[in-house]
């Protein structure tokens, strides 16, 4: 991959510097639990080997939505929420949007990228709903197993995603 200086026009190669740099800036913060961090972390970690082996990169997606749905389900415990069986990762993103946990405007990536419109001007949880449709497949792909090359930006997506979700889970929590 070549990475093109706009201003200059200057090229080089894509290094595992840019690699790193592109997953280094997605923190939890102190306000996530260790455990969560932790397993979070590991998704960062096989992000980042993904530069040696390329299979990786899919796996530190399937790390993250892992990290996402231990997120959701200690908010949940935290809220004294109570499941008569396990509740997957639809369900706990269903209970995170009818709780107002999750909002449109606090996911930096998509106010950055759709500049918080049209989507949302009506409903603050429309990306949320859209979120919710998302996630489970996506998540469901990588418990169960696909045959699909998965770029590395689609991965970074993926881990940028998780991350939001997760802060937005715990930067409210009393």
């Amino acid at each position: 991959m070549v990475l093109i200086d706009r201003a200059t026009g200057a090229t080089r190669q894509f290094a595992l510097e840019d690699h790193y740099a592109s997953i280094a800036g997605l923190e939890l913060g102190e306000l996530v639990p260790q455990d969560i961090g932790e397993q979070f972390d590991n998704a960062r970690n096989v992000f980042i080997y993904g530069w040696f082996d390329y299979n990786l990169i899919a796996v530190s997606d399937g790390l993250a939505y892992g990290a996402l749905e231990l997120a959701l389900k200690t908010r949940a415990n935290k809220e004294g929420i109570k499941f008569s069986r396990p509740a997957g990762l639809r369900k706990l993103l269903e209970i995170a949007l009818n709780r107002q946990w999750l909002r449109d405007n606090r996911f930096p990536s998509f106010v950055k990228r759709d500049g918080h419109s049209e989507l949302s001007a009506a409903d603050p949880q429309a990306f949320c709903r859209i979120l919710l449709e998302t996630l489970p497949e996506l998540r469901n792909e990588f418990a169960h197993g696909n045959f699909s090359v998965y770029p590395p930006g689609s991965a970074l997506i993926g881990l940028e995603l998780c991350a939001e979700i997760i802060v937005q889970l715990f930067s409210e929590v009393p």
